[in-house]
């Protein structure tokens, strides 16, 4: 698997972390491998009340 660019690991590292399992599964741990299909950023402009970054990957 390709790294991702050097701006998303370091803002990765300065983010704050949420993570949240899959809606209707209340596991905590899981095994196996997983593929990673997409890594994706949503941002909202200030003129909506202030900058907001949301990242996330879909696997």
């Amino acid at each position: 698997m390709p790294e991702p660019p050097n701006s998303i690991t370091v803002a990765g590292a300065r983010a704050p972390y949420r993570d949240k399992g899959a809606l209707g599964t209340f596991e905590t741990r899981v095994a196996g491998e997983v593929e990673v299909l997409n890594i994706f950023m949503i941002r909202r402009g200030k003129t909506k009340g202030g900058e907001v970054k949301i990242a996330g990957c879909m696997v």
